[in-house]
């Protein structure tokens, strides 16, 4: 076997430029995290101490940029402590902007104590803790061993401040006992960093670091090249001594690039404005032409079926033009799922744009909880518009109005049981699949997602699980046994039919 050498514990990733910058403790291990993720490859992260969001943003950026299905997950009360000090929600808010605006599928904040949101995750289902909390001793070793049942067989935990010992920080202490029971690395600069291999199946890149202890000479070496990678990470806030001239120079740069941004930002927005306004004129065109439409019950006087649906057509197209993916779908699209059913790769622009294009036609849906097919047959009122035309509708009209996209997901009675949804008036789809499940809200009268992932020990989305599970299916809750209801006289008993779909299908055909 070869021996090690620096070049192992280097890759393309160490060398990528931060994305998102900001002041903290942790800057210069961001080359680390980059590595590390790399090397690993987790299906799950979870962070126990997020404050402003870089390290998370680190993790949250290597995972996309390999291409990783990766979830994870940012635990914190954002409300500070005795070691990061007290701040207000504008910390928060300041992440989550974040979050939302780069990694809105991926990227979960889970604002509780560490031990609340401990049974979020099940036994053996993590691969790679940050643990970043408060740093007295009492404080790690509670944290750690709290989450170590978390790890999966080839799980690493992650263990900030190792070599700072004033301020009662207790870390250096639970770190020494670490070393004692785990295979471990650690860097010292920057606070200190300690990697610790839990799970007996860790990778073999994260195996040979760990084994590096032994090997002085190129143990030092990877921390130098480490501690080195960290220093070349921009720190925007050093402005004094020999910084300052290049900061001042770089914000001069800044400064003209700004200028010619604003320019062709003045440009483009001159066409952009004269495209609106060609689209708030052809839509109050639409407007009064529906008017007349209803009216009538027919297309508007003058206009053929065929010639009516052109027009549509023609302003969705407009709509488009001012932003190829500003469709309503967006909210509810949920694009892993979408690559996997369909067989289609891209990132999530690209495989939104395939479904407006061409998907919807193809009789694809955005979302494992809306089939376009139950959405048309349950309202005939719409028949005239394409696939796309009603999905839309869905997420800009018809979800608060009670309309169900798909007989696992009852609208009116997700808006009911949530009056802060109703009341904020946003899509009950679109927020039970951001926020709602992972909550533990329930989609319908018999689906409990918490119990759900409790009970089949795993961290994610509940309902796209049990809809992904193959026949038969599961309980969906505690209280409803599908054996028992298979029984039943009208229900079918063979194992390609639901019992749970079959009886909130029934549901919808009595209240209608």
């Amino acid at each position: 076997m070869p021996k090690a050498s620096l070049n192992d514990f280097l890759s393309k990733a160490s060398f990528w430029p931060v994305e998102e910058l900001c002041l903290t403790a942790w800057a210069e291990h961001a080359p680390f995290a980059f590595w590390l993720v790399d090397a690993l490859r987790p299906s799950s992260v979870v962070e126990l101490g997020t404050h402003n969001g870089y390290s998370f943003f680190a993790f949250c950026q290597a995972a996309k940029a390999l291409g990783l299905d990766t979830d994870l997950y940012a635990v914190d009360t954002w409300q500070g402590d005795v070691h990061s000090g007290e701040y207000d929600n504008s910390v928060y808010e300041s992440v989550r902007a974040v979050v939302e605006r780069d990694y809105p599928d991926r990227a979960h904040l889970v604002r509780a104590t560490f031990a609340e949101a401990r049974p979020q995750f099940a036994d053996g289902s993590v691969d790679l803790i940050h643990v970043d909390g408060r740093h007295f001793y009492d404080d790690v070793k509670e944290d750690v061993e709290t989450y170590l049942s978390a790890l999966s067989d080839r799980g690493v935990m992650v263990l900030h401040d190792i070599v700072v010992h004033e301020r009662g920080f207790g870390v250096h202490r639970y770190w020494d006992e670490l070393k004692a029971t785990y295979p471990t690395f650690g860097f010292t600069h920057c606070n200190g960093l300690g990697v610790v291999a839990v799970g007996p199946n860790v990778p073999p890149k994260v195996r040979a670091l760990v084994e590096l202890q032994d090997d002085g000479e190129l143990a030092d070496l990877v921390r130098s090249a480490y501690a080195r990678l960290g220093a070349a990470v921009p720190t925007p806030w050093a402005t004094d001594g020999p910084h300052l001239a290049a900061v001042q120079q770089r914000l001069d740069e800044v400064e003209r690039e700004l200028g010619e941004a604003r320019e062709e930002a003045r440009r483009k927005g001159e066409e952009l404005h004269y495209v609106r306004k060609r689209l708030a004129a052809t839509d109050i065109t639409m407007s009064r032409l529906g008017i007349i439409a209803r009216a009538v019950n027919a297309v508007p006087p003058g206009f053929s079926r065929g010639a009516y649906g052109r027009l549509r057509t023609t302003v969705a197209r407009l709509r488009r033009r001012v932003d190829p993916t500003s469709s309503p779908v967006q909210a509810i699209f949920d694009e892993g799922w979408y690559a996997r059913t369909y067989g289609i790769r891209g990132d999530r622009k690209e495989l939104l744009l395939d479904y407006l294009r061409t998907g919807a036609d193809a009789g694809r849906s955005p979302s494992p909880l809306f089939d376009p097919e139950w959405y048309a047959a349950n309202n005939p009122d719409l028949e005239g518009m394409s696939r796309l035309e009603q999905a839309e509708h869905f997420v800009a009209v018809g979800g608060n109005e009670g309309r169900s996209p798909h007989p696992f997901f009852d609208s009116a009675f997700y808006l009911s049981h949530n009056p802060d949804v109703s009341v904020a008036g946003v899509n009950p789809l679109a927020h039970y699949q951001k926020a709602g499940d992972l909550e533990g809200r329930w989609p319908n009268p018999y689906f409990d997602p918490g119990w759900y992932r409790r009970e089949h020990r795993f961290v994610g989305p509940a309902a796209r699980a049990y809809l992904e599970s193959p026949m038969p299916r599961s309980a969906p809750s505690k209280d409803f046994d599908p054996s028992c209801y298979t029984g039943a006289p009208d229900v079918p008993t063979h194992d390609e039919v639901d019992p749970l779909i079959v009886h909130l299908m029934s549901q919808e055909r009595r209240r209608a």
